[in-house]
């Protein structure tokens, strides 16, 4: 077997998927209003785009980690306690309003742009034999994630616009906006981008053991298979229960891939 073309074919399909789910969740603030409605939201996320330029565009910056990478699209944060002891220092509205608009607009500005460089550097991680430790826990979150931000997206608000997102964001961690559990579960693209993540995973699990390694392919790709078909099982016994696609899915797939991967790594 080709494992180099294997190992290709799977980081594809897993970023596929990621893509996929992204798309969904930028339609969703599309349709539902979640977009620039201002002029300073528009400069929040022109501000954004801004640093996604310069961290593709300057060589160090894109060799450098993902921890600099959130320092770089959370430097806004900073402004909070400064615009805060300004405000208690000289009594001056402007500078509470102003922490307001950064806090409530950038969560949303940041969600549009920085995937495109998260799913960039996932693709390219993979691609150049990242370990699993480091791949498999950041794609399974990272697709997790957008499949929340996509059921909250498609959760019509009273808002629009960025500062409308961050308040329909708040209401349903804290439980006082409900989302539509089953919309995901009646859609057939998240279910199909669902299944290309897993099995994509799985590929990449399965192709991903050193050169000279003595572990036996067919083993590694037995236990894969029998993990399919028991996660499998789960979803057809899951699904009487609940068509929540995030349960019924990432709960096989994340416990199938550590499976096979602390395998992989034990032999």
């Amino acid at each position: 077997m080709n494992w180099e073309i294997a190992r290709r074919t799977a980081v594809v399909a897993v970023c596929g998927a990621i893509v996929y789910a992204y798309l969904e969740f930028l339609a969703g603030c599309i349709s539902n209003g979640y977009l620039p409605q201002t002029a300073f939201e528009a400069g929040m996320v022109a501000l954004q785009l801004a640093k996604l330029s310069a961290l593709l565009g300057v060589p160090r910056l894109r060799k450098a980690g993902l921890a600099l990478t959130f320092d770089i699209f959370a430097v806004e944060m900073l402004l909070l306690p400064v615009l805060a002891l300004l405000y208690l220092w000289l009594g001056e509205r402007f500078f509470l309003t102003l922490l307001g608009y950064i806090f409530t607009t950038w969560p949303l500005a940041a969600m549009l742009v920085l995937p495109i460089y998260t799913i960039h550097w996932l693709g390219r991680t993979s691609l150049r034999g990242g370990s699993l430790s480091s791949v498999l826990p950041f794609a399974s979150s990272q697709f997790g994630f957008f499949i929340f931000l996509w059921e909250v997206s498609n959760t019509v608000g009273t808002n629009q616009g960025l500062g409308g997102f961050f308040h329909q964001l708040v209401g349903v961690l804290g439980s006082r906006t409900k989302i539509a559990a089953n919309l995901l579960a009646t859609n057939e693209g998240a279910i199909v981008a669902s299944a290309l993540l897993y099995v994509g995973l799985i590929a990449y699990v399965a192709s991903g053991r050193e050169p000279g390694s003595t572990t036996n392919s067919s083993s590694v790709l037995l236990l894969a298979l029998l993990g399919t078909l028991t996660s499998l099982a789960w979803t057809l016994r899951l699904v009487t229960f609940t068509r929540d696609t995030l349960l019924l899915f990432a709960a096989p797939t994340l416990l199938t891939v550590t499976v096979v991967w602390w395998f992989a790594r034990a032999r």
